[in-house]
């Protein structure tokens, strides 16, 4: 299960309550309220749009390791991130990827271009 913690933390850092991160996220307050008492947790979409509010990556909303600031990345990458997460299988593949030394993703870029290619 994905921990509250990492958001409560973010919150008081930056001074917020749930009130304020609903309002400023679209993400309706009860849906944070339940993850915030472990009723839930929040869908790929939702943990996207909270990462952005606090300009950090997802992967530290969900594990509270390694914070990058996401206004950093280009783009198109931020496109990706969204097609990634709007897709559940792709979603999951990122997820089963994420730990991969280089060279395997790397050999996984390459397939990925290369589908892509043969596709067109």
């Amino acid at each position: 299960m994905i921990s509250f913690n990492t958001c409560a933390a973010l919150m008081k850092q930056a001074g917020v309550n749930l009130s304020k991160v609903s309002k400023d996220t679209g993400i309706p307050l009860a849906s944070l309220c339940d993850w915030q008492r472990g009723r839930s947790v929040p869908k790929a979409e939702k943990l996207l749009a909270i990462a952005r509010y606090f300009g950090v990556s997802v992967e530290y909303i969900m594990t509270g390791k390694d914070p990058v600031k996401v206004r950093s990345v280009p783009e198109a990458a931020l496109e990706a991130g969204e097609e990634i997460n709007k897709k559940p299988a792709l979603f999951r593949l990122y997820e089963a990827a994420k730990d991969l030394p280089d060279y395997d993703v790397e050999v996984l870029r390459k397939l990925a271009v290369y589908l892509a290619e043969r596709k067109q």
